[in-house]
C-alpha cells in the first residue's frame, strides 16, 4: 500500500527476512503475517539500531524504486506481485488509468 499510494515500485528479497534458523521460509511467513514492520528510510543504520534496542530484528530486505511494480524475490528468480500502473490494492484501477 505504501508503494501504490506514493506511486512507487520496489521489490522484497524474501530470503532476507530474519526467521528462526530452525524453521523454513514457507512456514515461516504462515506463523505471524503481521507481525512484520516495513520501515523506508536513508538512515538505514539507525533503523535498525532502534529495533535491535528494542530486542527485535531489523535487516534490509527490499528497496524502493520508480517502477510502479512491486516484486518478489529470491535468490536469482523474481516475479510481479502487483502491477500499480494497471491495478490496485487501494482502488480498483491503477494509478495510470483514468477513473471514470
Amino acid at each position: 500500500m505504501l508503494l501504490e499510494a506514493s506511486s512507487k515500485g520496489g521489490f522484497v528479497d524474501i530470503a532476507r527476512i530474519p526467521k528462526p534458523e530452525e524453521l523454513d521460509l514457507s512456514h515461516w511467513l504462515k506463523s505471524y503475517p503481521a507481525c512484520g514492520f516495513v520501515v523506508t528510510t536513508q538512515k538505514v543504520s539507525e533503523v535498525i539500531e532502534v529495533f535491535k534496542t528494542h530486542g527485535l530484528n531489523a535487516e534490509v530486505i527490499g528497496s524502493v524504486d520508480g517502477s510502479k511494480k512491486f516484486r518478489i524475490r529470491s535468490g536469482d528468480a523474481e516475479v510481479v506481485f502487483y502491477d500499480f500502473r494497471v491495478e490496485g490494492i487501494l482502488s480498483e484501477k491503477g494509478i495510470d488509468q483514468e477513473i471514470g
